[in-house]
């Protein structure tokens, strides 16, 4: 009995997968049955797989794709042709300006009778953002007996431009009175570090024991607003309201009679049939590609200098936007040629440049042996530097490429020459001795000066050990000891709002967005195939019933020139045209395939699922069975492709569901999702230190 139990310890240990354990998914209500022998069914079941982040050979990579944005979020009201949205989600938490959505996809999901049902496909006409912001927690209020409150503006807050701010009562059962008349604020910034004195707030919860009347409490009177600019301050005062529970400042980026009543996305259609209204707890999946990135047209005053915030609307590489300079704009561009290389993807970088005007791309990407965040340059290995260029009208036409730090005068300056023929410049730099134990980190940097236009695309450096994007030798060789039978794909998830489309994911490596270093599908299915490993596909869920579908043809389905057309097959041939002629489907026997990352864990917000509530029947499932729910609407999208029986993906496809071990979250999605095989458990190691917090990793 004990050399039974040994063996049976032995099979589970060795069957850990990294942070999950893998179980089979089934009816979670069916008893579990077992049978304990002595016979050794799988000896020396090795390690199963590991989970891998966005990975390559590459130092830098500019592949100046537009940002593709998405999110979602539950309307709040029903509206045949508009989506109400609560202030903090659909404004970010005051980051987007009106009209931040105008011309977005609006996807709108609704459960009925246990099935997610795609009800309506519009764009949005008009996105209203205008309207009073609450500021603070929605929990809390001004105490009733506070008429003081100071408030001071962060650096990042746009300076030297108005801000509009009112006061509103707040009754017991949580009705508001109408505002009190906007103060006009300017922020001419501070000297110093400001530090208000806030009034005292109070958590404040609706009571529901006072009914909702129609009765609103008075409006504050007297309140005013005074810019006490030596102490970096607004002052607001105003006269209590007796017998109510608090105050609730708001603010907006826009005078009072530019503002709308509520937040909210109006359609660009009419609903047809009444299927088609929206209804309280739809779920909305909206998206854009940023093609005019501009803080000055899409950020709030509240983040207009916040440089993370930037990223929303900006690609890897820039960080200057295109509308603020006279002498110096970029835009984006179709490559200038009626045949473009395989290798680019949809877009490249237009720049045009008055005399003078310097255009700089740098990347702070290598460091000294005394850390572990940057990669250290190998001595006397040899790297590639290479980037399509074309220019016109450039009475300087020299682009150079040079390093700061360390290596700033150790390797000497790349130039190159450029004419009106758009091509591939490329050249190689041998680094000549290691970055021993020195502090500081070192820029690659890449410049041209004006006057003039230049197309460019593909900003590359990569070490000449292995091809770009490719797993260096090392890697490989390590890769192949571990005895991994597939690899999960973390590159693909944890994007927020900042993400990729299909279109991009299925791009050729090196020319996506949202994804670190710019992996793509092509890349890493690449890469498993030498490998001789199984893929473990995590994607984004917020892809449309369309993309899910060309997910499947560029997997699955055959293409022949000599009968196809990109006309007939457009993602079959996209992949034929990346050099990969045979389906990637005959590459492998099983292909892993898991919506998103930790779909329970608020830190991956958006793409998270949350409880929602049956329109038919108003049986409110659970956040999991949400997720299960959706499991199955992706695996009939998957279904309804030509290309999936036919190259089997049938029965080479698995589907999996990511579960956490303290809660059901995954047991329930399993029993909402039939046709998902397995079911992974997250777990979480650590320890806890005398008078700490617990610390966790994976």
């Amino acid at each position: 009995m004990r050399a039974q139990r040994n063996t049976v310890r032995r099979i589970l240990q060795s069957a850990a997968v990294g942070w999950a354990s893998i179980l089979l998914a089934s009816d979670y209500h069916a008893p579990a049955k077992f049978k304990v022998t002595e016979t050794v069914l799988t000896p020396a079941v090795g390690p199963f797989s590991a989970t891998i982040g966005s990975v390559g050979n590459s130092l830098m990579n500019f592949s100046f794709e537009p940002v593709e944005f998405r999110t979602c979020f539950f309307a709040e009201a029903d509206a045949p042709d508009r989506v109400i949205v609560e202030p903090r989600v659909l404004t970010h938490y005051d980051s987007f300006r009106e009209g931040f959505y105008d011309g977005a996809e609006v996807r709108v999901y609704r459960i009925v009778h246990g099935k997610f049902q795609l009800v309506r496909r519009d764009h949005v006409a008009r996105s209203h953002l205008s309207a009073w912001y609450p500021v603070g927690a929605k929990t809390e209020l001004i105490a009733p007996t506070e008429t003081l409150h100071e408030l001071a503006f962060a650096p990042w807050n746009r300076r030297d431009e108005p801000y509009f701010f009112t006061l509103k009562a707040v009754a017991s059962n949580g009705v508001e009175s109408l505002p009190a008349p906007a103060v006009r604020v300017v922020n001419s910034g501070s000297p110093i570090r400001p530090q208000p004195r806030s009034a005292r707030g109070v958590t404040f919860k609706p009571d529901s024991r006072v009914a909702a009347t129609d009765v609103v409490p008075p409006a504050p009177s007297d309140f005013r607003a005074e810019w006490d600019g030596p102490r970096g301050v607004v002052v607001f005062t105003w006269s209590a309201v007796p017998g109510v529970a608090g105050y609730r400042l708001y603010k907006s980026d826009y005078p009072p009679d530019q503002q709308h009543p509520r937040f909210e996305l109006v359609l660009a259609g009419r609903a047809s049939d009444p299927i088609q209204y929206i209804r309280k707890g739809d779920w909305v999946v909206v998206g854009k590609p940023i093609l005019q990135p501009s803080r000055n047209r899409l950020l709030s005053n509240r983040v207009w200098a916040d440089a993370r915030s930037h990223r929303t609307l900006l690609p890897s590489g820039l960080d200057t936007f295109p509308d603020e300079h006279p002498g110096q704009t970029w835009q984006y561009d179709r490559p200038p040629t009626a045949t473009p290389s395989p290798e680019l993807g949809q877009f490249v970088l237009k720049v045009s440049l008055r005399d003078g005007q310097v255009f700089r791309l740098a990347k702070y990407n290598h460091a000294g042996t005394d850390q572990s965040w940057y990669e250290v340059l190998q001595p006397h290995q040899t790297y590639t530097v290479e980037v399509w260029l074309k220019q016109e009208g450039m009475t300087d036409p020299t682009f150079t490429f040079s390093f700061t730090g360390f290596y700033r005068d150790k390797i000497p300056p790349i130039v190159w020459v450029a004419d009106n023929e758009w091509k591939r410049y490329r050249a190689r730099f041998t680094v000549p001795e290691l970055w021993e134990g020195q502090r500081g980190v070192g820029q690659m940097v890449f410049e041209f000066k004006g006057p003039g236009t230049v197309w460019m695309d593909n900003l590359r450096v990569y070490s000449d050990a292995a091809p770009f994007l490719d797993y260096l030798p090392y890697e490989c060789q390590a890769l192949e000891r571990s005895g991994m039978k597939c690899l999960r794909t973390h590159g693909f998830i944890k994007t927020g709002m900042t993400t990729y489309s299909m279109e991009q994911l299925t791009n050729v490596r090196g020319a996506s967005s949202g994804i670190h270093k710019e992996n793509t599908l092509e890349q890493i299915l690449s890469i498993l195939r030498r490998a001789k490993l199984h893929p473990w596909l995590q994607i984004e869920l917020h892809m449309s019933p369309e993309e899910w579908q060309a997910f499947i043809e560029y997997l699955a389905a055959p293409y022949d020139p000599a009968t196809d057309s990109p006309q007939s097959k457009p993602w079959a041939y996209k992949r034929f045209n990346q050099g990969q002629a045979k389906a990637w489907t005959e590459e492998f026997e099983t292909i892993y395939f898991e919506l998103s990352n930790e779909t329970w864990n608020w830190l991956f917000k958006p793409w998270v699922f949350e409880s929602m509530t049956d329109a038919a029947t108003g049986i409110k499932y659970d956040r999991g069975e949400v997720y299960g729910l959706f499991q199955e609407h992706v695996y009939e999208c998957f279904t309804r492709s030509p290309y999936w029986r036919s190259s089997g993906l049938d029965k080479k496809m698995h589907f999996v569901i990511g579960g956490w071990a303290i809660n059901k979250y995954g047991t329930l999605a399993a029993s909402r999702s039939p046709h998902s095989r397995y079911l992974t458990i997250a777990d979480y190691n650590g320890g806890v230190g005398r008078g700490r917090r617990p610390q966790c990793r994976r």
